[in-house]
C-alpha cells in the first residue's frame, strides 16, 4: 500500500511539473487582434503595419504566427501573405464565407527587425476581416 501511495505521489508531482511549465511558457505568448475590415480589389495590397499601434513596445518579441480571417467577395479568391517582402507559405484560397488561416513564418522574424512589415496581396477581390499576431519571447 505504501508503495502505491509513493508512486501516486510521484505521478502527481510529475503532472504538476508539466502543467506549471506549460502555463509559464503560455504566459510568454502575446496575442493581438486587429480588426482590419477591408475590402480589396484585384491585385491589391493591404499593409498590416498601419493597423499596428504601439507595436514598438514589443520590440524583440518573435512573430510566432499570424491568424488571418478572410473571405472572397465572389466565388473564390487567392491571398498571398508576405513578411519583409518574402512570401510565407502557400497562397490562401478563400471561399465566400470568411475562414481563419494560421500562418507560421518560414523563418524567425522579430518585432523591430521587420516582423511588423506584413502585407497581404489579394489576387482577387477579397474581404480581410481580422488579423491576429501571436508573439513569443
Amino acid at each position: 500500500m505504501k508503495s502505491h501511495l509513493t508512486l501516486l505521489f510521484f505521478v502527481l508531482l510529475f503532472a504538476f511539473t508539466l502543467t506549471s511549465n506549460t502555463s509559464a511558457e503560455a504566459a510568454e505568448d502575446l496575442q493581438f487582434l486587429y480588426k482590419i475590415e477591408r475590402y480589396t480589389s484585384t491585385m491589391s495590397e493591404v499593409s498590416v503595419r498601419q493597423y499596428l499601434k504601439n507595436i514598438e513596445n514589443y520590440e524583440g518579441f518573435r512573430l510566432a504566427a499570424i491568424e488571418i480571417e478572410a473571405g472572397a467577395l465572389n466565388e473564390f479568391a487567392i491571398v498571398n501573405v508576405f513578411i519583409k517582402e518574402t512570401q510565407q507559405g502557400r497562397a490562401l484560397q478563400l471561399g465566400q464565407d470568411p475562414l481563419k488561416f494560421l500562418i507560421f513564418p518560414d523563418s524567425d522574424f522579430f518585432i523591430g527587425q521587420g516582423a511588423e512589415e506584413i502585407k497581404l496581396l489579394a489576387v482577387n477581390p477579397s474581404y480581410i476581416k481580422n488579423i491576429k499576431l501571436i508573439l513569443s519571447r
